[in-house]
């Protein structure tokens, strides 16, 4: 899952947001399950210049995101990003 999710990675504000996805066509086209995509935001972010990564993962008709942001980010951190754009679940 994370090679298709790196394939699909864009980035936006000279690379300082990177975002991805995959859908519920390849989690079973792959057969891999949810915890299978743990981590991936993580590895996003850690990419060199990323400071905001987002992982969107399509999970029975819903999307679910997984976002993550570097200490030292200045245009917006993950807490805020998700308080603007979705909602949070614990």
């Amino acid at each position: 899952m994370q090679r298709k999710a790196v394939e699909r990675l864009r980035f936006y504000l000279d690379g300082k947001i990177a975002i991805t996805y995959v859908d519920e066509k390849d989690e079973e086209y792959m057969n891999i399950s949810k915890g299978d995509s743990d981590g991936i935001a993580n590895v996003i972010r850690d990419i060199e210049g990323v400071e905001l990564a987002i992982f969107l993962r399509e999970e029975k008709g819903e999307t679910k995101a997984s976002i993550r942001s570097k200490n030292s980010i200045e245009y917006i951190s993950s807490r805020e990003f998700a308080t603007i754009y979705g909602r949070r679940r614990s």
